[in-house]
């Protein structure tokens, strides 16, 4: 398609939807290129619709042009699915939900809700949804329905086709269908009157397919092979309480019937409690006999891993036998618990297992019994640098009493290849996830990979019985294997069922129902690289939760801008999305830091020359300390609203080479700033005034410049530890410095603090972006240099106040603190934000583990405490409007958790909270709440 064709559509479409939600340039055209498999598609453009509405409008005005479009939700689907060559129908906007009846056991939710981010509140509420795939960080509902969406837990609770209640959805002529369970008229069918056109056709034919679908059905507890017809079939024509469940057929269906824009899902009572067991068999056939008896005892999960799995992700990292052949973990959630625990100790009495199996009832020991399979993901994606864990063959089902059967077949069929294979999967329903660690690079790698899907498809379907896929989907990947599964007849019906709902064939063509080699269209380039592309840096990243748009988040930026044909055309509005607030290195599996490439990409570009000027400035200390004390001087004069609304308007001019909406708004409320600065105030504890010691208080800019009280508390706090504190020569950490491009001024501050902190056996910040900066210091220089080893000396050194306070040496420290509050009675309920660079730099649970031991139950959780305030440092000013946008969600959580104080580690998250909360809530850095408790 050429330019002016594209230009018109997308003319169309923004009648429709507006500008806003239409991308149809190149890097927007590259962003929904992919999903999370092996595919490139690229589309005429993507759309972004905000209803139901939109959506229904953008189905006819397509159908109309015969234009194909491909239902996408989160792009975490790893068979294709999620990319076509028309018009990609981005649904992540359109996330609303209503719990009003979550009591009474259901809740209505649109496709583009995170599961994650569901279950976070349902919990509030004392519910959960079962089906939990292990994307579930990053999977939408909409992708969910499309693939019948299962997880480790659908052994007791059924996948997504038994957690549905009823479904929205757009058929091809553009109207709203409500599809829920209807009794039958008299004449003993279904009412097709408020059905979509597609399901006349169906019913049609449905009593004459029923028994050939009966009879081809195979016996696996995990299917998502094919259109449903046999559910559809079963409960209409065999089961004793006939009813007609439209919904059953378009779960599953891959987006390829029609469009869902609302379902109605089943929700259950969080359990009360739940156990774990963790056993290491020596043999497969006794791990094969155990699951059989165990699973009648009714598990909620028994989650498999074999011997060659369990070699790579470490058997010495996570304590498991050397003579372990398999590792089984089986899980309980229903009553009564202990006589469960006790059957299953029975049967595993009876078997010479290679160690003694572990049980527990505790919450935190069960994540470490879980520890070893949840870390198979980044550890495969690390394996080597060079080979990626690849897609393709990784979701077969068989009856259950056969897997151990097909674990045979795979260890003998993958032992003569030079491939290392993680199996592993939900063995309690048949359910293996086979993954080989490929290079496509290499030359016959191509050949390699056909021959493995081939071999491995063939013999699950025709040996053992099963399907090319329980949960995953066809997609394009195993589309080619489906006329094999159910015969010709049985394909013959789902070619019927997709020409009855979408005659012209514009609904993801190419998905499910083709007869493509699944080798077309593998995006080699893309492979190879050291992104997984499974989205799970984008739901971290506050710009695309409050754009949703795959062009403005991580996983969009990575690609765009590793791709040389495209990388050029990145517009700086893109670019200046990312906050370098690197949530999206701290989830990312593969360990890609997408921040450092954008902030590569901004250096090669040279930055701006007022952010340099202000950098440069900033480095000249002393200049600097003037003038900020000139100002704290007279701010009660120039910060007023009178002389705020013109340097808003001042600011909006100089600042727009930075950014277009850069500016200090008016209505900002401003932190003080320093008459005195701290090292001017703290002479004595100087170096330059000639103070020694071994504990170094790296203060960085802010406690320095801005009167919150924050150097003084961190001077008292250190000063009763072990040790002398010295406040070091020291300049700014670099890290607002590098944030605008300027790389070499950067790698100046590094050089010097460096140099500087080298010296000390300890040094302590409480500034959240300064601890990562020194923590990542080692980045700055050329690998193998003095100076970088240096730097990774002195990064092993480092250390925030809030794991400082957690120290065996400050428990002392600590109790003090917490009989103060108790003396003082009346506490207000305190609550944490967990600073986005923090945790970046190893911080996590420190904060959390110290509020909780010195406030007890004065402590509140929050939801949604990692996610970025939207200060990032100098971001608040960068771009008001999105900084704006992204408190709203923290604003939201923070008055669900009823804290009145809300705490931090970051001063920059504290001036955004500060000015962002409501009157009745304030914001305290931590080490001024910890000061105010020392006697």
């Amino acid at each position: 398609m050429n330019s002016s064709e594209r230009a018109s559509i997308a003319r169309d479409l923004e009648g429709i939807l507006g500008p806003e939600g239409v991308l149809s340039t190149p890097t927007d055209r590259k962003a929904y290129s992919y999903d999370a498999g092996i595919y490139r598609e690229d589309p005429i453009l993507a759309v972004l619709p905000k209803n139901a509405e939109e959506v229904a409008r953008v189905v006819l005005w397509a159908g109309s042009r015969g234009i194909p479009m491909t239902p996408r939700s989160g792009g975490t689907n790893i068979t294709g699915a999620a990319i076509g060559e028309g018009i990609i129908l981005g649904l992540s906007r359109l996330n609303r939900w209503n719990f009003q009846n979550a009591g009474d056991g259901s809740v209505y939710v649109e496709p583009g809700m995170i599961l994650k981010e569901l279950n976070d509140r349902l919990a509030l509420v004392d519910r959960f949804f079962a089906p939990d795939p292990s994307s579930g960080l990053a999977c939408q509902i909409g992708g969910m329905i499309g693939t019948n969406a299962a997880g480790a837990h659908a052994l007791k609770y059924g996948a997504m086709k038994e957690n549905i209640l009823s479904l929205e959805m757009i058929g091809s002529d553009g109207n709203l269908y409500r599809l829920a369970p209807q009794p039958l008229l008299a004449n003993g069918h279904p009412d097709p009157a408020s059905l979509p056109p597609g399901f006349q056709g169906v019913l049609d034919h449905l009593a004459e397919w029923a028994p050939v679908l009966r009879e081809k059905r195979r016996n696996v507890s995990k299917n998502s092979s094919g259109y449903n017809l046999f559910d559809l079939a079963q409960k209409l024509y065999f089961d004793p309480e006939r009813v007609f469940d439209p919904a059953r057929l378009i779960v599953g269906a891959e987006g390829t019937l029609g469009v869902v824009t609302r379902a109605e899902l089943l929700v259950r009572p969080l359990p009360s409690r739940r156990v774990t067991v963790l056993a290491y068999f020596l043999d497969l056939d006794d791990l094969g006999s155990a699951v059989a008896r165990i699973n009648e005892l009714g598990p909620s999960a028994l989650e498999m891993m074999d011997r060659r799995t369990l070699d790579l992700v470490g058997r010495e990292r996570f304590g498991i036998p050397p003579s372990a052949d398999s590792m089984l973990l089986i899980e309980f959630d229903s009553e009564p618990m202990e006589d469960l625990v006790e059957g299953t100790k029975k049967i595993l009495g009876k078997i010479r297992l290679a160690d003694s199996p572990g049980i527990s009832f505790d919450p935190g020991e069960q994540l470490r019994m879980w520890q070893a399979r949840h870390a198979l993901f980044p550890t495969l994606y690390r394996y080597d640098g060079i080979r990626r864990p690849l897609n393709f063959a990784d979701d077969v089902a068989v009856p259950v009493h056969r897997l151990v059967e097909l674990l045979r077949f795979l260890r003998e069929f993958f032992s003569g290849m030079d491939v290392p294979v993680a199996v592993y999967g939900h063995i309690g329903n048949g359910n293996a996830h086979i993954n080989p660690l490929m290079n496509l690079a290499e030359p016959g790698s191509m050949e390699r990979l056909l021959h493995i899907s081939q071999e491995i498809h063939r013999t699950v379907i025709d040996r053992f019985e099963g399907v090319p896929c329980g949960e995953h989907g066809e997609g394009r990947v195993r589309a080619e294997f489906l006329p094999s599964v159910y015969g010709p007849e049985v394909y013959q019906m789902f070619c019927d069922t997709k020409r009855s709902f979408d005659p012209q064939g514009i609904f993801n063509p190419g998905v499910k129902i083709s007869r493509k080699s699944f080798l077309e269209g593998i995006d080699i380039e893309r492979v190879v690289k050291s992104c997984a592309t499974c989205g799970k840096c984008n739901t971290v990243c506050p710009s695309f939760d409050v754009t949703r748009n795959e062009a403005m988040g991580p996983r969009g930026w990575f690609q765009m801008l590793t791709d040389p044909s495209v990388s050029p055309e990145v517009p700086e509005s893109v670019l200046g999305g990312c906050l370098n607030c690197k949530s999206c290195r701290t989830i990312c599996p593969a360990g890609v830091d997408v921040s450092a490439v954008v902030l590569s990409a901004r250096a090669e570009r040279g930055g701006d020359p007022v952010s340099r000027f202000f950098s440069e400035q900033l480095l000249k200390t002393r200049r600097t300390s003037r003038i900020v004390e000139f100002l704290g001087m007279t701010q009660n004069f120039w910060d007023r609203p009178a002389l705020r609304r013109p340097i808003e308007a001042i600011t909006r001019k100089l600042f727009r080479v930075v950014s277009e909406n850069a500016r200090i708004p008016a209505g900002l409320k401003l932190p003080r700033l320093r008459s005195k600065t701290l090292r001017s105030s703290f002479h004595d504890w100087t170096e330059e005034g000639g103070r020694k010691g071994d504990v170094a208080y790296f203060h960085g800019c802010a406690a320095n410049y801005l009167d919150d009280g924050v150097g003084e508390a961190m001077i008292r706090i250190l000063s009763r530890g072990k040790g002398q504190v010295v406040l070091p020569r020291q300049t700014c950490s670099g890290t607002p410095i590098e944030t605008y491009g300027h790389r070499d001024l950067t790698r100046s501050c590094a050089r010097e603090n460096l140099e500087s902190l080298s010296r000390y056996e300890k040094i302590v910040t409480g500034c959240a972006s300064c601890t990562l900066a020194l923590k990542d210091l080692p980045h700055q220089f050329p690998d193998g240099s003095t100076e970088h080893k240096k730097a990774l000396d002195l990064s092993k050194r480092v250390v925030h106040i809030a794991k400082w306070m957690m120290a065996d040496d400050a428990s002392d420290l600590r109790g003090e603190m917490a009989q103060n509050l108790n003396r003082k009675g009346g506490i207000l309920p305190v609550s944490y934000h967990s600073s986005c660079h923090l945790r970046a730099a190893g911080v996590v649970s420190e904060p959390v583990e110290l509020l909780k031991e010195i406030f007890g139950e004065a402590f509140r959780p929050m939801m949604d405490s990692d996610r970025c305030a939207g200060g990032s440092g100098t971001y608040l000013l960068k771009n008001p409007e999105i900084s704006e946008a992204v408190f709203q969600r923290k604003r939201e959580a923070v008055a669900q958790s009823g804290a009145k104080t809300v705490t931090t580690g970051c001063p920059a998250c504290q001036i955004k909270l500060s000015d962002g909360l409501p009157g009745d809530v304030s914001s305290r850095h931590m080490a001024v709440l910890l000061a105010d408790l020392l006697s």
